[in-house]
This record gives C-alpha cells, structure tokens and sequence, in this order.
C-alpha cells in the first residue's frame, strides 16, 4: 500500500547569481558540496542571507535521504506542494523533471533514478527569474519570493493505484447526491484489474453510506477514468454557518485483496449564479470579507498555516464569510481551514496586469498556454474543497487590447469544461465609463476599484510622494462613495441579469497615525462610506483589499513603500480602526439580509 517520507527539514543550500551551478555540475554525486550553507524547507531563498541576497535569482538545494529497500518494485515520485518559481530537479545525479508554475503542487516520476535500501542525492535548482512569457511574468503585487516554499516527500504507491479522486457532492432535499470520478494509472508490467468501491463516513467516523462500481481492466502503461454515483440519506449540507464535513475511502481492490486506497474529505454543497442572484444550497447569500495574500511575518510566503488559522478565525469574528486568496493558489492546507472554519473562497490563477501583444506576440501566446496550464492543474489539486465556490482566471488585465479579452473568454471557457459546478469570472479593474471590459463569458461580474485613494491623492494616488490636494478635515467620504454609486448603476444598467461582485475595495493606512491623509481613522471611514453603495440586489457581496498589511516589490505599488499597507490589521496582525469598522458593516449587512430572507 502507499507510504511516503518527508524530506522537510535541513537541506544544503547554495545561491548561484552568475548561474555557475550546471558548469560546476551542482547536480552531480561526485560535486562536493560539503561547503554549503546549511537551510531549512521550506524557506526563501534571501531568508538565508536577507542582508545580501537579492530576492530573485537562482538557488540550488541538496539532500541524501535513505529510501527503504521494501519499496522496490512500487511505484515512487517525489512531490512539492510548492517551488517558487522554475524548478528542475535531479536524483543521483539524473535529471528527472521540471516544473514552471510557482504556488501549484507537481509530482515527478523518480522510481527508475532510485537506489532502493540505499542512500540517494536529491538536487533541486530554483529559479524565480521573471521572464515576460511567464505567468505572472514580469509584475508583481506582491515580493517575488523564490525557493521551496512549502513542503516536500518522496511517495510509494502500488504499481497500479488511484491517480486522481474528484468529488461532487451536493444536497438534494435531506439526502446528498455523490458524482465521484477515479482516474486509475497503471504502470506495472502487467494488466490490473479490480472493483473500485467509495465507503463514505460522518465526522464523527460513522458510516453513511457505500458506493461500488463494475469491475475495471488498467492495461500495463495505461489509465482509465471510472464513475461512481450514487445517493446519501440524511446529509446535512456544507455552508458558513454549518461546515459538515464528510469522508469517502476509495479503493481499488481485487477481490478481497486491496491494490490500492486513499482518502478524500468533502462537503455536500452547490453553488449556483441565478439571473441576479447567487444561491448557496439553494439560498440567496450575501458574500462579506477580505482579500488575503498568502504572507506571514515569520515565514514570509513559506508555509504557516498557525498563522492562517488565526487570521480565518479572526476574519469570522468579523462577519467574514468569504476570502479571496489572492492572486496565486494558496497552499492547500488554507484551503483545509476554509473547509473546517466555514468560509467561503475566491481561487484564482497569478494571470496579473497582462499586456497582451504589448510586452510581444510571442510572449502573449506563451503566457496564455501557462494560464491554461496553471488554471487546469489548479482546478484538478482543489476540486474537492467545498469552500470554493469561483474560480477566477485572471486580475486586472488590460482587457482595452483584443487578445487579452480573448485570451480571458478562453480561459473562462476552459474552466468551465473543467467544472460545470461552480461559477467562473475573471476580476476586472476596466469595468467602468472610463474604460471598457469585456465580461462575455463571466458568470459573476468581478471589479476592482478605489475612488476614495485617487479623490484624496489626486496629485500622486500610487506614489504618495505629493501632498494631498484636499485638506483631510475638508474630505467629503462622499465623493468616493457616489463615484461607486454612479458607475455601479452604469454598469448595471449595461450588463443586467448577472450578479456583480466587488472584488477590492480600500484604503491605506499607517498604524497609530490619525488625522492625516494615511490616518486609520480615514481608512475606517473610507470604508463605511463606499460599502454603503454595496447594497443593491443585484450587489452579492464586497471584498475589502485587504485583511493584512504585506510586503510588495520595492519597484510597484506605492514606489518605496516596502509593506503594502491597504491592511485592516497591520503586518504583525494588530487590529487597526478599519478592522472594527469592517466588523460593525458585515454584522449588520448580514443581519439585514437576513431579515429579508
């Protein structure tokens, strides 16, 4: 049956800033790299020297790892759940793969490049480089932290085992309808046969229910792709208020003689895009919370999910029931909490500030196949989360070019192919009469806007380097906000029958500053008055930029500004004034709503 190793822990790190690694042959058992600094995994690749390293470049990691003799003849990958951004990787000296998508997990095919009962070199080269015909390519809103941010194992499974589970579950009155689709792989020498079977259990460990399918032939090389279907009695459904989780234990079995298993956890719910309405389980709800880089002051863009589980809690102690995990796939076990906690998520692709033929035809046609490639392996790693409840495909793309507008159509309709269950939209910052987006194929209208930032700022919004052109005494929180009500009616009036989402909304503030331009007193207020305008019915919901304060690339955002600071708390989460006022809004909001229900 499977059984893996976790190789986090101590490795041997080396930064190579004039790519001499290849020449120098880092890869190689022979190379002698005793040398080396000594690193943890997951980590950045500047926390090892912050003071000198730069924070993009390439970097090399080392480890030996005995692998047990009883493993030989199964079947054995080495798997990352993230490496920022380019990885290519080598086992005992022999190149086995690589991988060009940051923030997504991937799994390379190590058996024949292993020694069994023996110990074994694993090299891996990082490189998070921007290059134009990448996704996200050269913009960043966030630091581009490079290096093996998130853990990493080698994994033993039989010759032939389950590849893939996906899991639709929704409610059907009080029972559940289960539509489950098992990918089996083979890649033994000889055909497998068996019965695949899903045994489905409460949280509680309580059996609900058994699911068996018709026996199944997996040719030597090959994979086959099985449905299971079938009903629950007496399902209680996944939602904010009421996160029920499940479990189904799948298997592939020959007989009584196992060939394989694995387990999935998953919740009976359904989203659904009704003409204005979004319905959860049937029922209209109304979306309140914030945006979330995945960033810790202790970790940086490595794994904390401590710190993940304080902010979710603290951010549903606010009224929160949605997240956008902005603009990169987030490290699953975030997705775990949003399961177990109850909030609702946004999951989106880093498709961000894309130019189109504008940074080259050639680059545009490759960054386009990278989005595909990054939006299908996305959707098929988080699937089964209940939590999510959109797809996003892209952020603030200069939708004015027409192969950009194309290039997000396709990318909406390959998602759709991919996940008929849930709504997919792509968030748009050229969505009002100052500019135009193309929302063709979208399902929820996402925009983006901050006409507060640019009404107090006039002279230099992005750059605070000039002085406010309004005295802050004299700020009319109006202006902002009827800038909202009049291109949100304008827009409504152009586009009807779907429902709009505001994606971001904010402002920036400094703690413990008040009474000035960056005072947390404005942010608090600036927000009171723009989320007024977010109460039409054909408004489901608003999404304040953003819960935390987080570090961005010293050459975007606000120029020297080092922290993005549009956070309701600030980076060592202290709650700002903006944080309490966001609380008293979706409390009411939600009690409003809950009247006219």
């Amino acid at each position: 049956m499977r059984d893996s190793i976790d190789l986090c822990g101590v490795w041997r790190f080396q930064p190579d800033p004039y790519f001499d690694g290849e020449r120098m042959r880092f890869f190689s058992p022979d190379y002698n790299a005793g040398r080396w600094r000594a690193s943890p995994v997951p980590s950045q690749i500047d926390d090892t020297d912050p003071e000198i390293l730069p924070g993009e470049g390439i970097a090399w990691y080392r480890r030996v790892v005995l692998v047990p003799r009883q493993w030989q003849g199964t079947d054995v990958s080495i798997r990352f759940e993230g490496v920022n951004y380019h990885a290519r990787v080598w086992i005992n000296g022999r190149e086995v793969g690589a991988h060009d998508d940051g923030f997504l997990r991937f799994e390379l095919p190590v058996t024949d490049a292993l020694r069994f009962g023996e110990e074994n070199l694993i090299v891996v080269r990082v490189d998070n480089l921007r290059y134009p015909y990448d996704v996200p390519g050269m913009e960043r809103a966030w630091r581009n932290r490079g290096g093996i941010l998130r853990e990493v194992s080698l994994i033993s499974r039989p010759p032939a085992h389950i590849a893939d589970a996906r899991i639709l579950a929704e409610p059907a009155g009080a029972d559940g309808t289960l539509r489950i689709s098992l990918t089996l792989v083979n890649r033994g020498t000889t055909e497998a046969a068996g019965r695949p079977a899903a045994a489905i259990t409460d949280s509680a460990g309580r059996p609900v229910g058994q699911i068996a399918g018709d026996q199944v032939r997996v040719p030597a090389g090959a994979s086959v792709t099985v449905q299971l279907e079938g009903t629950v009695s007496g399902v209680s459904a996944w939602s904010p208020d009421s996160p029920v989780l499940y479990r189904a234990a799948l298997s592939f079995a020959a007989g009584d003689r196992p060939v394989d298993s694995m387990e999935v956890r998953f919740g009976f719910r359904s989203i659904r895009v009704d003409g204005e309405r979004l319905l959860l389980n049937g029922q209209d709800i109304y979306l309140t919370g914030f945006n979330r880089h995945e960033d810790s002051p202790r970790t940086g863009m490595c794994t904390d999910l401590e710190l993940v589980r304080r902010d979710l809690v603290h951010m549903k102690s606010a009224g929160a029931n949605w997240v956008r995990l902005c603009h990169y796939p987030h490290h699953p076990g975030e997705l775990d909490l949003c399961d177990e906690l109850g909030l609702l998520v946004m999951a989106e692709i880093p498709l961000w500030q894309w130019k189109g033929n504008a940074e080259g035809a050639e680059n545009a046609q490759r960054k386009l196949a990278t989005a595909r490639r990054q939006l299908a392996s996305m959707i098929a790693r988080d699937f089964n989360h209940p939590s999510i409840i959109v797809w996003s495909v892209s952020n603030e793309t200069f939708e004015q070019h027409p192969e950009v507008a194309d290039g997000n159509r396709q990318l909406i309709r390959l998602a759709r192919e991919l996940d008929r269950s849930r709504p997919i939209t792509h968030v748009s910052d050229h969505w009002g009469t100052w500019t135009t987006g193309d929302f063709t194929e979208d399902d929820i209208l996402c925009i983006n806007w901050y006409p507060s930032l640019r009404r107090l700022i006039p002279t230099d919004p992005w750059g605070f380097n000039g002085r406010s052109a309004v005295r802050v005494e004299q700020f009319d929180y109006s202006l902002g906000a009827n800038d909202w009500q009049r291109e949100l009616a304008i827009f409504h009036k152009r586009l009807p029958g779907r429902p709009i989402l505001i994606a971001e909304f904010g402002y920036p503030s400094i703690e413990g500053v008040y009474d000035c331009t960056v005072g947390e007193d404005v942010q608090a207020n600036v927000i009171r008055a723009e989320f007024a305008m977010f109460n039409e019915p054909w408004i489901v919901g608003a999404t304040i930029w953003c819960y935390a304060d987080h570090p961005w690339a010293r050459e975007g955002g606000m120029k020297d500004w080092a922290i993005s600071p549009f956070g309701v708390v600030c980076h060592k989460r202290r709650e700002l004034e903006a944080f309490r006022a966001a609380a008293e809004l979706f409390k009411a909001r939600q009690a409003q709503r809950r009247g006219q229900a």
